[in-house]
Parts: C-alpha cells; structure tokens; sequence
C-alpha cells in the first residue's frame, strides 16, 4: 500500500487530538471600602488611618487550565492552586507580586465546624510598590466565608468570580468575608494593617474583568504530546523512504 506524505501528517494530527491548553489566564477584582486599620508607633498609625473610608482593590491573575494549574492538594473537599500575580491598590498607592495561591473549601456537611470558603493569599513578601509609614505590604489574604456550606459542590478552580453576596460569612465570630493587607519592616519592629470587613453583603464586590468564554481561546502553540506525535511520525516517513527508495522515483 502506498502512503502518501499527507496521510502520514493526518493521521499524526489525528492521534494528536484537539489541543485545549490556554494562552489567556483569567483575572478577577474585587474592592470595598477600608473599614479597618491600625499602626504600630505614633508616627506611622495616623498615616494608616487615613485610609478609612477609601476603596481597596485586588486584582488577581491565574490560568485556568487544569492541565496547567492543577490542584495542589490532594485531599478531598479542599482544592490548592497557583496565582499568576496579584496587585493591590488604594488612595493611588499600587502593590504587585508575582505569586501567591487560591485555596476552594467545599466543607462536608458533617462537619459543623467547617464551611466553604474562596481563599486569596500571598505572603511571599516579595511586593514591588511604595511604603506606608515606614513599612512595606509584606501578606494579603483575601477570604468569602459560607456557613450554610452551599457555596461550592465541589473543590474545583471557579472560573466565574465567586459573588461575596453568596457568602454570608462566619456569624458564630469565627471570621468574616474580609481582605487583609499586613505591612512591616525590615526588622520587623514596625507594623501596621488595613483590613475590608464585609460586615454587610453589599461592602466588597466583584469587578467585571475578562471573561473565560470570550477571552481563553486554546492556544495555537503545539502541546509536547503533539511535538512527540509529529517526531515520531516523521521519523517512520524517513525509515520508509530508506527502505523504498524505488516508490518515491517517477515512473517514466
């Protein structure tokens, strides 16, 4: 039977199947309003409290791939998976970092100790921006708590932003729906905070940002599976040629 150099490459990208890795990660936003902050030593605590009252965002980048960005943890109800970068900004200050995680609580309903929870967090302690009071933004974490334990069905990734309105929070006292940035010196002497305390659903919210159907459209680069595909498959056409040098000569 005569194989043609077409039909080998078809039937390479046929094995190969559909390619589904993202080029394009996702970013979700959320701000409120700074509704709590404090400072360590009389020169930097007014300087925190000046913050009162403006809005505070976050704004964080993951891919949303599977195959990509897979779940760090492998027990059952509580999902771990890696920030692309975060930033933070308020009153025109702007902190970024290249790292950080998201954590999907789906909590058994057994447990009554336990809820769902949507958890941000980066304490790399490696933030590029300004310093406030003498300190600079060393850990955030940002939090939705749900008591009822209906918030997810399952640990996997949200690709849609997870609506603070849906999380009531903790009202038992064990925590809030809230974001938290922590500040400190070098020598860690010196501290301060700002804090957004949901303590109504309506003082942290969801910004619009890209969107996952619209924006994550599967990559044209070639996974290394289909690299393999390819190789291989043109090594067989280049043993073959060798093997029937007379099939690839015109016939007069």
């Amino acid at each position: 039977m005569k194989i043609t150099f077409l039909s080998l490459m078809c039937m390479v990208m046929f094995c190969s199947g559909p390619l589904h890795a993202y080029a394009v990660p996702l970013t979700f936003a959320y701000e409120g309003a700074v509704n709590g902050a404090n400072g360590t030593t009389p020169s930097n605590a007014p300087l925190f409290q000046a913050m009162i009252g403006e809005t505070l965002r976050i704004e964080f980048s993951f891919e949303m791939d599977p195959v990509l960005n897979p779940d760090q943890n492998s027990n059952l109800g509580s999902g771990a998976y890696a920030l692309l970068s975060m930033t933070l900004s308020v009153a025109g200050l702007t902190w970024t970092t290249g790292g950080g995680n998201i954590f999907v609580g789906d909590a058994d309903p057994s447990q009554v100790n336990l809820f769902d929870g949507y958890r941000v967090t980066s304490n790399v302690a490696i933030f590029s921006g300004p310093q406030l009071g003498g300190t600079q933004l060393v850990f955030v974490d940002f939090v939705l708590r749900d008591p009822t334990r209906t918030a997810f069905s399952n640990d996997f990734l949200p690709l849609i932003p997870p609506n603070p309105s849906a999380f009531g929070g903790d009202p038992t006292g064990q925590g809030r729906n809230e974001i938290q940035l922590a500040f400190a010196d070098k020598m860690n002497a010196t501290f301060g905070g700002l804090a957004v305390h949901d303590n109504s659903p309506f003082n942290l919210s969801s910004l619009p940002t890209n969107s996952p159907i619209t924006t994550a459209t599967p990559s044209t680069v070639p996974e290394p599976s289909t690299f393999l595909l390819l190789g291989t498959g043109l090594a067989g056409l280049i043993v073959w040629r060798v093997k029937n040098p007379n099939m690839c000569r015109k016939r007069g």
